[in-house]
């Protein structure tokens, strides 16, 4: 196991950071190209449930890392659906502090998301394959 992320995001405080930014200036420094060009067609009304559920996990996702590495947030790509857990996935190669890489084949990164009571609770768990 490479580390355990978890992260804790109060939604009325995330409000306050998009009203402060703006959701499109927010979602250019968070989100992968893809997330960005999905986030462009998401609803306005929905831009809080999108982004802050993007924050959590990257931030969980990062603090899972963070003994070995120091990702870009823009270097995750998360997939939301309804019916089941978030996957996460490196757009690129994760560079660790020995200097070795490690290809986002070699990396599996298990997620879970809750939404409840104002807050967005998002863990992680990374883990070398093979």
């Amino acid at each position: 196991m490479l580390g355990i992320g978890i992260d804790i995001l109060s939604i009325t405080r995330f409000e306050g950071l998009l009203a402060r930014r703006g959701a499109q200036a927010l979602a250019r420094r968070i989100c992968s190209k893809r997330e960005y060009d999905e986030f462009r067609s998401v609803p306005a009304d929905q831009h809080v449930k999108y982004l802050s559920s993007r924050w959590c996990l990257k931030e969980a996702a990062y603090k899972s890392l963070s003994s070995h590495s120091h990702p870009r947030w823009t270097g995750f790509d998360i997939h939301t659906s309804s019916y089941s857990a978030p996957t996460i996935r490196f757009t690129d190669r994760l560079l660790l502090r020995s200097g070795a890489t490690l290809r986002r084949e070699e990396v599996e990164m298990m997620a879970s998301l809750s939404n409840d009571a104002g807050v967005v609770v998002g863990v992680v768990i990374a883990m070398r394959k093979g």
